[in-house]
């Protein structure tokens, strides 16, 4: 099934195939210090949720949170360490 993911940067992501059309916010209450590889690092936690089976609402929110984690750190890749760090997001991101 062919499905488009378009990163909305503060605002979450826009997902829409032929099943659904979903709108999920980003992560609140961060601050954002450098934007450079948001994008890479949300493909990344994309990916990696298709990679483990998760529906697209899990995958979006696996992605926002690892750009979350991302923009808190200068630089693209000095963020996101580790899968732990993106889990620890995960969880407050869906209020856990």
């Amino acid at each position: 099934m062919k499905t488009v993911v378009i990163k909305t940067g503060r605002q979450g992501c826009y997902i829409k195939n032929s099943e659904c059309l979903l709108t999920v916010p980003a992560v609140q209450g961060i601050k954002a210090i450098d934007t450079i590889g948001a994008g890479d690092n949300f493909a990344s936690g994309f990916i990696s949720g298709i990679l483990t089976g998760q529906s697209l609402l899990e995958c979006a929110r696996l992605a926002n949170a690892t750009a979350a984690v991302s923009v808190q750190s200068v630089g693209a890749t000095t963020g996101v360490r580790n899968r732990a760090q993106v889990e620890a997001q995960l969880r407050s991101y869906k209020g856990e």
